[in-house]
């Protein structure tokens, strides 16, 4: 009997392949755009824990300073005060190649080459020249490490790196930082032991400390200090040891918080991406719906003659949810298929949004987790079958008197309607309510808005039942009597038609709100652009992140563009990153005029030219609206920033409007202050 009913099923399905294809192709699509977006996600995320696994190497802390780094002195004592070995020094920053066609970022490290070994084993062993055969040209002598302290402006990289860029060692390339350019001599080629070393290695440009300094014009400074700290006691008091020594902004952060950190700084990016890939599987899912419960009315004479015969309800229920099992499986493996294709094609604008938004990566190769596949195909059979599950439990409702007549299934699904368009209303209240909840969590807002959508999609029946009684007299006098018939059989077919509408209201609803949305956003930073890009020439580093601090311009540059004749006024800028007891902070310090400030800057709370003049005495701040929601601050409230002086607290005396790229929104002070409280000269535009 089961063989019988499951090939009855079989040739239902092959029967009918355009209704069939539609139902597969609903769920194919919702698939394949939720793992197009997580290889996008993962791949980033992988590329950039690899970048960062290769400045940090075996660190299990680092120890970082303010804007200006870290002076050279801390690294002095810790080897020689605190006799500290496992430690390396390192500075760090991005340099483009002017010669390359692609404009390719590179990650520069400077190391200390005797004593970065123990961090970054492939600094501290020999490199070799890169096999050239292909190109007809000798490799270069197999050179060590340690040629980088006796040559300056030298550099190693990976031998993948360099055949990509058709380079050899004993070349040279001229790298861009920041408002300079510098030659530098590939001396040798380092060869990846394996796959991951490979892609930890590429783009990297490693460079001894004197070099890096020079050429980013970090003198005397480091980025930070790379520590490995032995687990337990004997680890907390090497800690408080060193914690003794640093100068007032500098602190000791472990690679774990750091890898949180970034965690969290993309969490919401991950989260609204992850959201808006299910519309799609949620829309498919309405799709099958309405397909298993077509199938369901079309075969009800054979249903009820199967009941007649003795199959049982149990049997009829799994027969309807294995069909959609086969539909869910075909569905999950072509749109995990897909996914992949379409996961390479959107890389790059994910890539390119997380470096904007949030910190620099460079992404080759899309990275496949075997869990995000597994993912995306358990979501396809879990919305399948969780749509056909309805239509299967009418399916076993169906008598053999039944059978003879859809009026019984009509009149149920039509007495359905009060209680369905009730428990919508109860849904939108509860949506509305989680929308309207005092709370910043995401996913509360999601819970609300799916609460919301389920909620005007179960109104839809009695939508549908209203409409066509109002619509019927009017096109029956515009089309005649068959209209009137075709408006009064989209009611009489309730148990059909609600949800195909339904689908169709979800589509087109949530296509509207996110245009809306969209639209909204465009034209408030629009309006905030116009209000604050006052200038007519801009200048800033060449940097490939609007977040990115490593770099600055010389000060000198900015007394040479005052010397201009066509120059009226002039307004800086310095982004910075600053320790505070709760992590990294932001800061935004301008150089500029009351009157500039007041035009060119929007605040939520307070007035422009009081706010100017408070930030003149060095111990006020104004923050971002964003920085303000996240730390819930408010005008009054303190900030504490570790600053040369020590920690201080700044009051808040504003809260200005700012849609620049940070996750979690910027301090702004006067450059007068920042000058006061932190070594740093240098200006980022």
């Amino acid at each position: 009997m089961s063989c019988l009913l499951w090939l009855s099923s079989m040739r239902y399905l092959l029967s009918r392949p355009w209704q069939t294809a539609l139902s597969v192709v609903g769920i194919t699509l919702g698939v394949a755009i939720v793992v197009a977006i997580d290889l996008g996600n993962q791949s980033a995320k992988h590329a950039f824990r690899l970048s960062s696994e290769a400045v940090s190497g075996k660190a299990t802390h680092r120890i970082v300073g303010g804007p200006g780094g870290l002076p050279e002195d801390v690294y002095r004592a810790l080897r020689v005060e605190l006799s500290i070995r496992a430690s390396a020094p390192v500075v760090v920053g991005y340099a483009h190649l002017p010669s390359d066609s692609n404009s390719r970022t590179m990650r520069l490290l400077g190391i200390d080459p005797l004593t970065d070994g123990q961090f970054r084993p492939y600094t501290g062993s020999q490199s070799q020249g890169g096999s050239q055969a292909q190109s007809g040209r000798a490799a270069n002598p197999v050179r060590s490490a340690t040629t980088l302290l006796a040559i300056p402006n030298t550099a190693l990289m990976s031998v993948q790196t360099a055949d990509s860029l058709g380079l050899r060692a004993g070349d040279v390339i001229e790298v861009g930082i920041s408002d300079s350019r510098q030659v530098v001599e590939i001396v040798g080629l380092v060869t990846p032991r394996n796959s991951l070393s490979s892609e930890t290695l590429r783009d990297l440009l490693i460079t001894d400390i004197a070099t890096a300094q020079e050429i980013m014009g970090f003198e005397g400074r480091l980025s930070h200090i790379d520590l490995i700290v032995p687990q337990g006691a004997p680890g907390e008091v090497l800690l408080n040891g060193i914690r003794g020594i640093l100068p007032p902004e500098a602190s000791v952060i472990s690679s774990e918080s750091r890898s949180e950190a970034v965690d969290e700084l993309t969490s919401s990016f991950d989260d609204n991406l992850f959201v808006v890939s299910l519309l799609g599987l949620i829309v498919g899912a309405f799709l099958i719906y309405n397909a298993m419960a077509f199938s369901v009315v079309q075969r009800r004479q054979v249903i009820g003659a199967l009941r007649a015969l003795g199959v049982t309800g149990q049997q009829i229920f799994a027969l309807v949810l294995g069909e959609a099992l086969i539909m869910g499986l075909i569905s999950s493996v072509i749109g995990v298929l897909l996914g992949i294709v379409i996961g390479r094609g959107i890389l790059d604008i994910i890539t390119r949004t997380i470096t904007d938004l949030f910190f620099v990566v460079s992404v080759q190769d899309l990275s496949i987790p075997p869990w995000t596949l597994v993912k995306g195909a358990l979501l396809g059979l879990f919305a399948t079958l969780a749509a056909a599950f309805i239509p299967a439990l009418e399916a076993t409702g169906v008598s053999a008197r039944d059978s003879l007549s859809r009026s019984h299934l009509e009149e149920r699904a039509r007495n359905a309607v009060p209680l369905a368009a009730a428990g919508g209303i109860g849904l939108i209240a509860i949506g509305t309510a989680f929308i309207l909840l005092p709370t910043k969590s995401l996913i509360s807002a999601f819970l609300g808005v799916g609460a919301f959508v389920l909620g005007y999609t179960m109104l839809t029946p009695l939508c549908v039942i209203i409409f066509s009684k109002a619509l019927a007299p009017l096109v029956g006098k515009i089309f005649g009597s068959m209209g009137s018939i075709a408006v009064r059989g989209i009611a009489a077919s309730i148990s059909r038609t609600a949800v195909a509408i339904a689908a169709l209201t979800v589509a087109i609803s949530i296509t509207i709100s996110i245009d809306t949305m969209v639209q909204s956003f465009r034209g408030t930073v629009v309006d905030w652009l116009d209000n604050s890009l006052g200038s007519d020439l801009y200048i800033s580093p060449a940097s490939f992140s609007s977040q990115a601090t490593e770099t600055g311009l010389a000060p000198q540059l900015l007394e040479r563009i005052m010397t201009v004749d066509a120059v009226e006024s002039v307004r800086t800028v310095r982004n910075a990153r600053v320790n505070s007891p709760s992590g990294e902070v932001e800061l935004l310090a301008f150089g500029t005029t009351r009157d500039n400030f007041a035009r060119y800057n929007s605040f939520k709370d307070g007035n422009p030219a009081q706010i100017w003049d408070a930030l003149q005495s060095g111990d006020a701040i104004a923050v971002s609206e964003p920085y303000s929601y996240h730390n819930n601050v408010t005008i009054g409230s303190t900030v504490r920033l570790f600053t040369a002086e020590g920690m201080r607290d700044f009051r808040i005396v504003g809260i200005y409007y700012d849609y620049r790229n940070s996750a979690n929104g910027k301090v702004m002070m006067s450059r007068a202050a920042y000058n006061r409280y932190w070594n740093d000269d240098r200006l980022t535009g």
